[in-house]
């Protein structure tokens, strides 16, 4: 399993050394005057018929939109990936809950169709909002919006129940990862637990704010990869591994972080986020955003991946 990749008495930051980044990285750029036309990041990825859609925000201007980059299963390399002609798949309003932007989006099956839980920005407080497809590229949002108050949504369907993870702010001011839950997709239950994955101690890696938890699924272990730090808010420096039987309760990986941002000057070199994990053979894919700069300098989300295995 993925997991086991690593080393369990692993040293921190040296289980880094195990990734390696593809040198077609990165591998989706934006492209100037576009729906994307100053990042594109934030991946999630799924199969619809026979194809993989990653989707993905895109900021132009002041406004982010969500788009959708595609690739045949039968001719899959991991690396090529065309952005849909008719990008973006879903925009902003007219609602008041997502005015300003749409973004983070996390898409799953349920009941025999797709559902795509976004953050909509359009005024405090953020926002978790729904959209639903049949086939993955025509989206019609929910009447039910807004779901939750909160941002970063990821969907993991257990038994019939849908798991919402998301976050919201914690008492220093970074973020916090907590979890509702559902059996239809729009009216969610809170959990008691708060946080759902608690930060590290004062001092380490992750115990000022976790973000963008992502959670891949393989012989009965849920393995959550999430991005946090020491003292930023939402320009992570490393990702960690997180391991649980039920979705609820979670032990963090003791070699954590188990990957760091790229080396000075590259483009994921001051912050990375959103680790998505495929598997091909015996090769882990880890697909995430990366950025050059902080969102002091104007932030540079790009798309790449790293292989393990």
């Amino acid at each position: 399993m993925f997991n086991e990749l690593f080393d369990p008495e692993g040293a921190g930051a040296k289980n880094n050394n195990l990734w390696r980044r593809h040198p077609e990285n990165p591998i989706l750029r934006p492209t100037p005057g576009s729906w994307a036309g100053e990042w594109i990041a934030n991946e999630s990825i799924i199969q619809v018929g026979d194809e993989y859609l990653m989707y993905l925000d895109g900021k132009n201007g002041p406004v982010e939109r969500i788009g959708v980059a595609r690739a045949r299963v039968a001719e899959f390399d991991g690396l090529n990936w065309k952005e849909y002609p008719n990008n973006p798949v879903l925009d902003i309003g007219p609602g008041g809950y997502d005015h300003s932007s749409v973004l983070d989006p996390s898409v799953i099956w349920f009941k025999g169709q797709l559902l795509m839980y976004y953050t909509g920005l359009g005024g405090p407080p953020d926002r978790i909002c729904l959209a639903f497809s049949a086939d993955g590229y025509n989206w019609e949002k929910s009447a039910h919006n807004p779901i939750l108050n909160g941002r970063c949504p990821h969907a993991v369907l257990k038994d019939g129940t849908l798991y919402l993870f998301y976050l919201v702010y914690n008492e220093d001011g970074g973020y916090d990862v907590r979890l509702a839950t559902s059996a239809d997709g729009i009216h969610y239950e809170r959990s008691s637990k708060k946080p759902i994955l608690p930060r590290g101690r004062e001092g380490d890696w992750d115990w000022f704010s976790i973000v963008t938890t992502r959670i891949y699924f393989e012989n009965g272990l849920y393995q959550m990869l999430y991005a946090g730090d020491s003292e930023r808010v939402d320009e992570p420096r490393g990702i960690g591994l997180a391991l649980s039987n039920d979705l609820v309760n979670w032990r963090k990986f003791s070699g954590n972080p188990i990957f760091l941002t790229g080396e000075p000057g590259s483009w994921d070199s001051e912050a990375i986020w959103c680790p998505w994990i495929l598997r091909f053979g015996t090769t882990y894919w880890m697909y995430y955003c990366g950025s050059s700069t902080t969102y002091n300098q104007g932030l540079t989300p790009q798309t790449g991946v790293a292989v393990i295995g």
